[in-house]
């Protein structure tokens, strides 16, 4: 039997007789191996998803590629499958497409023009991605306006790069300002409210700051309770964490009762 150039399983193989089916997977098994086939097939249909994913990066306005779910998408999947340089080269592409709108913009319609501060942000999300965080810093920062969700973001940028060069105190504050924001617009319960609530918690865990923590912890867990029940991988997670920084804190009593509450008993 030649090369096989797709996957099969045995419970997809369709064949006249059962005899048919056992002799192709057997040979396959002996040819190739089902793992090793499977990893083709998966590998193939990576690169069929990368050319699709190309071409209709390609096709959007060049506006709107940056923040595009298509972009973020594909960079990552380049990633997983071990092609970063091609990654970073969509990057370095891309960067130099939105540092000539921002440059453009500075000229024809000033520094706080919504399209300025729009490309302006795009070019340090884009400087952020490849880990140029001291030239991504103070253009997130510039990009702070009075824009409501634009300026959530781009708070929430700015405080990822200076929790990710380790200015942990200069980070607290826009964490905070993203939260008390999310608070009076989506309300307590809201997911990316819960989400936010998360993040400063383990801000301040990485600070040291326990207490602090632990009620951000206690009120993001009982949202995600209520919103996904106990079995949700993220509820999990955020129980498992609080009770290990309890038990940090020093609140042992606290740690096992929770534990147990939530059948975390074995952690």
């Amino acid at each position: 039997m030649g090369p096989v150039s797709s996957a099969v399983s045995d419970s997809q193989a369709g064949c006249r007789n059962a005899t048919d089916k056992a002799d192709i997977l057997a040979e396959l098994e002996k040819g190739v191996g089902f793992d090793k086939c499977n990893e083709l097939v998966v590998g193939l249909l990576r690169e069929a998803l990368v050319a699709q994913g190309r071409a209709a990066w390609q096709r959007l306005p060049a506006a709107e590629r940056t923040g595009s779910v298509l972009f973020i998408n594909l960079t990552r999947l380049l990633g997983e499958m071990g092609k970063s340089e091609e990654a970073r080269l969509l990057y370095e592409e891309q960067l130099q497409v939105s540092k000539e709108a921002m440059r453009a913009n500075r000229e024809t319609l000033g520094d706080r023009h919504a399209d300025t501060l729009d490309s302006i942000y795009d070019t340090g999300v884009l400087l952020r991605g490849l880990g140029k965080l001291e030239e991504a810093r103070p253009l997130l920062k510039e990009a702070l306006g009075d824009r409501d969700v634009d300026t959530l973001a781009s708070i929430g940028r700015l405080a990822d790069v200076l929790e990710e060069m380790g200015q942990l105190e200069e980070a607290r504050p826009l964490y905070e300002e993203r939260l008390q924001a999310k608070r009076e617009i989506d309300g307590d319960r809201d997911p990316n409210t819960l989400s936010s609530i998360y993040l400063l918690a383990l801000l301040l865990e990485d600070q040291g700051k326990l207490v602090e923590a632990i009620p951000l912890y206690t009120e993001a867990l009982e949202g995600w309770v209520l919103l996904h029940g106990m079995e949700h991988a993220k509820t999990r997670d955020a129980a498992e964490r609080l009770v290990s920084t309890l038990r940090e804190a020093g609140q042992q009593e606290e740690a096992e009762a929770l534990a147990e509450k939530h059948g975390l008993a074995g952690i």
